[in-house]
């Protein structure tokens, strides 16, 4: 088996985080995309992109090259809602709307999913598979320490690798986390890229990846951004210093991070790729 590594985006704005509730601003870090997809394309590595719809139009045109760069485009959904906030109808609902409007700007099907604060249960996991029918989610974060994040019950999913189950050509991939002290810790990108110093992140994903072949890491516009994020009047000087702190350090890091997974023998894949890929090698044992 290949030792795969998963690089993505969450394609929204600064200001979708869930922490501030006003979602409008004319203040964009958006270059963050460009950045992140120029890192991508210099070392050669595909990446999957987790679009939030209701930022399509105003960047069709960079999505439309990223997919002719070999990148690929799933769904985030529509306005950065947490599912576990909506009904399961609503879930369907919103779920069915973003895959369309990537249909309609992209002339594209999103193959996956990842929930907003990696918020979904089972039931939505459900609806995902046997209702919207993309072949993948990325959803599942082995953290209960975080009030947002969801619970995936994966019962009646085989279990292939420490990041990986499937079931009927569905994937679930889980987003990595060691064992500290007897407690989960996130080392999967994010804010945990972001706060982290490199010193003990990179500590800590060694000691992952030598002993485990599949390894995801995502990230956001934001954190990739030239721009100094704004002053959220809203929020507390707390959570203003934890939306900013050390974020002009990421850019280096995740350079850093993609050069240590490939000498470590790691192939970067899309998501797509990746299904596929265990799909096909599940098919011929």
């Amino acid at each position: 088996m290949k030792k795969i590594a998963l690089l993505s985006m969450d394609v929204e704005e600064w200001y979708h985080l869930d922490y501030i509730t006003q979602r409008e601003s004319d203040f964009s870090m958006m270059d963050g995309l460009d950045c992140f997809l120029e890192l991508a394309g210099k070392r050669g590595v595909p990446t999957t992109l987790f679009i939030l719809t209701g930022l399509l139009k105003n960047i069709r045109d960079k999505l439309a090259l990223a997919v002719r760069s070999g990148h690929e485009i799933s769904l985030h959904g529509t306005e950065h809602k947490r599912p576990l906030q909506m009904t399961l109808q609503e879930f369907e609902n919103d779920c069915f709307e973003g895959v369309q409007a990537i249909k309609d700007e992209l002339g594209i099907v999103p193959a996956g999913y990842r929930a907003s604060c990696f918020s979904l249960d089972r039931d939505r996991l459900n609806i995902l598979k046997d209702k919207i029918g993309v072949e993948y989610d990325s959803s599942r974060i082995n953290f209960d320490n975080h009030p947002l994040y969801g619970s995936i019950d994966m019962c009646g999913f085989e279990k292939k690798s420490e990041c990986l189950y499937t079931s009927a050509n569905f994937s679930e991939f889980e987003m990595p986390t060691v064992n500290i002290l007897g407690k989960k810790l996130p080392i999967s990108g994010g804010g945990y890229l972001r706060i982290f110093p490199w010193w003990f992140l990179s500590v800590l994903i060694k000691r992952y990846i030598r002993k485990h072949d599949l390894f995801s890491v995502y990230i956001h516009p934001f954190e990739m951004s030239c721009k100094t994020p704004p002053n959220v009047s809203e929020l507390d000087n707390k959570t203003n210093f934890r939306f900013k702190y050390n974020i002009k350090s990421v850019p280096s890091k995740m350079e850093k991070l993609i050069e240590l997974l490939k000498s470590e023998g790691y192939e970067f894949m899309t998501y797509k790729q990746a299904h596929e890929y265990f799909s096909a090698s599940e098919k011929e044992l």
